[in-house]
């Protein structure tokens, strides 16, 4: 056992905020409660390389993720994955980056932090394969914020963290041992976690009108692809607020605002860019339309709004909306003519989508990251004796 302070690094990809957002919580809540016996630092392994090759590996993980959303042919070889082991995906993906992963363990060695830890498979496993060279001894914490397990996860880690049952057995039955799997609640943002405002006061602050308000989101990548959705909004005598988050996609607002000329006048539309208010959003709606993402998800069912899922851009988003569904707190309706009858429906009777809020029960703690934390924290106690 090492007597010092241990380098301890949580790392980031540009994969989506289902992946940015539980490491954020993680290294605040580990930096908050253990920050004066380590050395906490958070990077982006790829993009902040001072090398070409492992700054391309980097960007082709990104382009991957956009064409799943954009592409039905890569989404079906991306299925096709699941039907391989662990090992095997990791061999394909190790010769598409050859170049890369040399360079990449050459910086490693020369940072070695002594735990990494990641939400995304690529920083883990290059950590392991560094590792099994003999170039570091870094301890590797792995945090899925799926309720499946993608094959291209290494499953040679010290600590798997999940936030759910399906995930747990999913990562037992898939090569994980019983001693590596720990389960802590959902991860959510600060801004999730601490946000109490009641939905009339939410209105009042993001200056929409007090009306029923639909509200959507499809992640940083499928925005363009709800047209047809927000036409048939558009086309409704229902009144109601159409609330649509661009996100990156910012520049398309322009080819939405070209239906308004077809807009009917109980519809008022807000488009919304990039936005660092979802959790306002959130709760300002009464019910949420999106593509299936378990971030997207567990935040909605935390405040208690149902979410109508209405697009999935891979096999592991499709298992997803598989487990929102059977736990009650999302729907699946990819149908614009049929979401528009449901909502119009639901303005008419006010019913109340989802008014057994039993459902929303396993959302509601808020401790994941904290938790969380004091695994790591555990983790390094098994090589360093004085923290």
């Amino acid at each position: 056992m090492e007597n010092r302070k241990p380098k301890v690094v949580f790392t980031y990809m540009e994969a989506g905020f289902g992946h940015i957002t539980p490491m954020s919580g993680m290294a605040k809540a580990f930096s908050e409660k253990y920050g004066d016996k380590c050395e906490v630092s958070e990077i982006y392994p790829f993009s902040d390389s001072q090398n070409k090759s492992v700054r391309k590996m980097g960007k082709t993980q990104v382009s991957f993720i956009k064409l799943l959303s954009k592409s039905k042919i890569y989404g079906k070889l991306e299925g096709i994955s699941y039907n391989f082991s662990s090992a095997f995906v990791l061999k394909v993906i190790d010769l598409f980056f050859l170049r890369g992963r040399r360079k990449f363990f050459k910086e490693f060695k020369d940072y070695e932090p002594d735990l990494l830890v990641s939400s995304f498979y690529q920083p883990s496993h290059l950590a392991r394969e560094s590792n099994d060279r003999g170039l570091t001894n870094t301890l590797i914490a792995t945090y899925s914020p799926d309720p499946y397990i993608y094959p291209a996860w290494d499953r040679k880690c010290d600590v798997f963290l999940v936030n759910n049952e399906n995930a747990e057995s999913s990562a037992l039955k898939n090569g994980f041992k019983k001693e590596q799997v720990k389960r802590v609640p959902f991860i959510f943002s600060d801004k999730v976690k601490n946000y109490a405002k009641d939905k009339k006061s939410a209105r009042e602050e993001l200056g929409i009108k007090d009306e029923f308000t639909v509200l959507i989101t499809s992640g940083a990548y499928g925005a363009e692809k709800n047209k047809k959705l927000v036409k048939r909004l558009f086309a409704s005598d229902a009144k109601m607020n159409v609330v649509m988050i661009f996100g990156e996609r910012e520049k398309a607002i322009p080819k939405f605002m070209k239906f308004l000329k077809n807009k009917k006048e109980g519809i008022t539309f807000y488009p919304i860019g990039f936005t660092d208010k979802m959790a306002e959003y959130m709760v300002a709606s009464d019910v949420i339309i999106g593509k299936t993402g378990s971030n997207t998800v567990a935040e909605a069912a935390h405040f208690k709004r149902p979410m109508i899922l209405n697009a999935t851009a891979s096999k592991l988003e499709e298992i997803t909306a598989d487990y929102y569904v059977k736990t009650g707190v999302a729907t699946k309706i990819t149908s614009p003519r049929k979401i528009v009858s449901v909502i119009e429906n639901e303005i008419r009777t006010k019913t109340g989508f989802y008014k057994d809020e039993e459902r929303y029960k396993a959302f509601e703690d808020v401790s994941g990251a904290e938790r969380a934390a004091d695994i790591l924290y555990e983790l390094l106690k098994t090589k360093f004796q004085n923290v």
